[in-house]
């Protein structure tokens, strides 16, 4: 996979943590602990029975702290004269490969996947590194206006970009990623079988794809079919992959068995592998698998669903997890994120009417690109959600955070589900989506993660 793909996918990834973390210890009083952590940032607590030390790290819970013997790699600390060190990597923008307004909010700033923004008041890391090259820096614990650390030092040998690779998903390059995310799916669309139902797909290559309906009427189905070929199934499975789009899955005796999911539905009570043969324990599943071409008068298929009849799935193989899925009650949910456009939902001077009227002018198209989902439809229910929430939040800003925040990056995470036309869709892809937007769940900036909403479910 290339590294934009790469990148494309740490973007739909992002999510913000919100379970137990590690951090190292930062600041210590009589009665106060703080910790820094990547998740969370700056996390104060009470002093407990463990004593904290400062440059060391620990396991921060919910009510408590302990100590952590596994720091994190790459991000060394220490405590120096009562004061915290690091010695880690950080990496300054390109401004020559951002658009314009990006370059102007980015050009002076340096970052670290670990530290987030850094302070550079002497201009150390700007002045010996080329925009877009990892360096190695040595920082201090100094808060100062949004950053909580200060390059003091750097090192001037050259950081090897193996391993390294994980400093590129910067917030410049993640947002960058977020905004042509839609051109990134359709590259090279024509040699796309879920594009051009007439593509001819090489049947050895391997594809990556999940069970979106575990059991469901065969589109090779009739008459016909069952004279031709009596052991034909009235009822599949169809899988769903990017490239080569909705295939057909005739699913035999011979299957991959493993065991199956907790957050799914029916997993047994003592913990028993699951046999594939039964659709329950098909559903949301991520497998990889070849394709098979129909031999026999191939060339005279046609029609909107052509490119499904022409291939069927074979040599299926459990995979892992792209996606975190959920099938209660045999409902498939995933989450996808997205960056906010307004543009994309309703026309933006139309925002100044009362939601009476607005409503009805919200799109009827809206939609968002996903690299495992591809086209997600965004309907006007969730849309209305998404505005009003952004809306309230600015509302509630002053006018100089405001004028700061405006054209900062907004990511809205959404459960998707399975559109209920998903085979009508299919057949206009990709002008339809065979999956939407079912639910908004979160919405925060892009660079730092400051919440925006986050849905009552999520809050309790």
């Amino acid at each position: 996979m290339n590294t934009e793909l790469e990148l494309s996918q740490a973007f739909q990834a992002l999510n913000m943590g919100e379970s137990s973390s590690r951090g190292f210890c930062v600041e210590i009083n009589e009665e106060n602990v703080k910790f820094y952590s990547i998740e969370h940032g700056l996390v104060e607590m009470e002093r407990t029975y463990e004593e904290a030390s400062l440059g060391n790290y620990y396991d921060i819970l919910p009510d408590s702290y302990e100590y952590s013997a596994e720091p994190i790699s790459r991000c060394e600390t220490w405590e120096e004269n009562g004061e915290v060190f690091v010695n880690t990597y950080a990496i300054h923008p390109n401004v020559l490969q951002l658009p314009k307004e990006m370059a102007k909010r980015f050009r002076y700033r340096v970052w670290s996947p670990f530290l987030k923004y850094l302070n550079d008041p002497e201009e150390k890391f700007i002045d010996n590194f080329l925009g877009g090259t990892v360096g190695k820096i040595k920082a201090k614990y100094r808060p100062s206006g949004s950053s909580l650390f200060e390059i003091v030092d750097i090192y001037k040998e050259k950081v090897p970009r193996m391993g390294t690779s994980f400093m590129l998903a910067t917030p410049w390059t993640l947002e960058v990623i977020g905004k042509n995310l839609e051109r990134t799916c359709l590259a090279g669309k024509h040699t796309s079988l879920a594009s051009n139902k007439d593509y001819k797909v090489d049947t050895n290559e391997r594809q990556l794809g999940i069970c979106i309906n575990a059991e469901y009427m065969n589109v090779a189905g009739g008459p016909y079919a069952v004279q031709q070929n009596p052991s034909h199934k009235e009822n599949i499975s169809y899988l769903f992959n990017r490239n080569v789009g909705l295939v057909r899955w005739i699913p035999t005796d011979e299957l991959p068995r493993s065991e199956h999911p907790e957050r799914h539905a029916h997993k047994s009570d003592d913990n028993q592998y699951q046999d594939a043969s039964q659709a329950k324990y098909r559903l949301g599943k991520w497998y990889m698998f070849s394709l098979n071409e129909k031999r026999t008068r191939s060339n005279n298929i046609t029609g909107p669903n052509r490119g499904m009849l022409r291939y069927t799935a074979r040599k299926i193989e459990e995979a892992a997890d792209q996606k975190v899925t959920r099938t209660d009650g045999g409902v498939l949910e995933m989450d996808a994120s997205f960056l906010f456009d307004h543009k994309e939902l309703e026309n933006p001077e139309n925002a100044s009417k009362e939601w009476t009227s607005r409503f009805a002018y919200l799109s009827k198209t809206a939609h968002f690109w996903d690299i495992e989902l591809g086209r997600v439809e965004v309907y006007p229910q969730v849309s209305k959600v998404i505005l009003e929430a952004i809306e309230n939040h600015r509302n509630s800003l002053s006018p100089a955070d405001k004028e700061r925040l405006k054209e900062e990056a907004i990511v809205v995470v959404v459960a998707t589900r399975v559109h209920h036309n998903w085979l009508r869709n299919f057949q206009n892809y990709p002008n339809e989506g065979i999956f939407y937007a079912h639910r908004v769940l979160k919405i925060f900036y892009l660079d730092g993660g400051k919440p925006i909403f986050k849905a009552q479910a999520l809050e309790n």
